[in-house]
């Protein structure tokens, strides 16, 4: 392993792209749209929206697990109230935690 500030590096090559490609870099820049941008040979990522897509896409999953999650609580609680209803839960604790 190398220092971090080593300025050898073994493995290194050369950045394949054209000075064609370079050209058209600005204009392709100045184009990119949502999330990225398609000109020839080049794509170009815009990571912050990319990062925003992703945290957008969390989000709702954690919205949708809540959404089912909470209700299936509900209910459960709802059987063992039922359940329990004649039972003394200060002498019976067990019945009511299920164990």
């Amino acid at each position: 392993m190398y220092p971090w500030s080593s300025q050898y590096h073994p493995n290194k090559h050369a950045l394949e792209i054209t000075k064609d490609d370079v050209l058209v870099l600005p204009a392709v820049v100045a184009r990119i749209q949502w999330l990225l941008q398609k000109n020839g040979t080049l794509v170009l990522m815009n990571s912050a929206r990319i990062l925003i897509a992703f945290a957008v896409l969390v989000l709702a999953l954690l919205v949708c697990l809540i959404l089912v999650a909470v209700p299936r609580l509900r209910r459960r609680e709802r059987i063992a109230d039922r359940f329990l209803c004649c039972v003394d839960r200060r002498t019976s604790p067990n019945l009511y935690f299920g164990q």
